[in-house]
């Protein structure tokens, strides 16, 4: 069966192909801010973080699905958010900003959330799962922070940092799966495939 991921993101497409899986990238058009503002301010609990994640990763898939022809595919959806004390960190919007959401994060403990849903086209079947994963940060100086910013990596992440590159140096410790704080956890993922009888090691070459 075709698999398709429902993304632009490469950190995804990273891991995915790490996985040894051929797929497609289609890239659906959700607006994700749109759907975040619907919940308000918050603060949240981790439960309705996770389903709005998981609502999320839904919409991704279905809208890809709804492209789909006559060829069978399965569609894989996903969603990150940083959330620390119940509030959602988002991406930011400028330098400032990113200074900011690093400063909040300083020394404290935060979690990560990632839905994932898998749709089977043509068919109704759907598969969903949340990973949540608690991230510490070190204690973070002015220098440290500026110079971070001015890498320009917090600029397209959710709460200003990323952990496979330059942003590993601002994590003091993780509990739970570190693939879900780059953006898709991996086991999760396929537990997922198992459920639609699509064991990941079908696709390794062991010759």
């Amino acid at each position: 069966m075709r698999i398709i991921l429902a993304s632009a993101s490469p950190r995804r497409k990273d891991l995915l192909t790490q996985l040894g899986i051929p797929f497609d990238i289609q890239i659906p058009t959700v607006d994700e801010a749109k759907l975040m503002a619907l919940m308000g301010p918050g603060p949240f609990s981790i439960s309705q973080v996770a389903e709005m994640v998981t609502r999320l990763a839904v919409s991704k898939a279905e809208q890809i699905s709804f492209r789909q022809e006559e060829e069978p595919a399965l569609i894989i959806g996903a969603d990150t958010v940083v959330v620390r004390d119940g509030r959602i960190l988002g991406k930011p919007t400028n330098k400032a900003h990113a200074r900011r959401m690093l400063r909040s994060l300083s020394g404290r403990v935060h979690q990560v959330l990632t839905g994932v849903a898998l749709i089977q086209y043509p068919g109704p079947l759907i598969q969903v799962t949340t990973a949540l994963t608690n991230v510490k940060f070190r204690t973070l100086s002015e220098t440290l922070i500026d110079a971070y910013v001015r890498t320009g990596e917090p600029m397209d992440k959710a709460g200003a940092y990323g952990a496979q590159a330059r942003g590993s140096v601002l994590i003091e410790a993780i509990e739970g799966d570190y693939f879900n704080v780059v953006g898709l956890p991996l086991m999760h993922l396929c537990k997922l495939l198992e459920e639609f009888q699509i064991p990941v090691w079908t696709f390794w070459n062991t010759r």
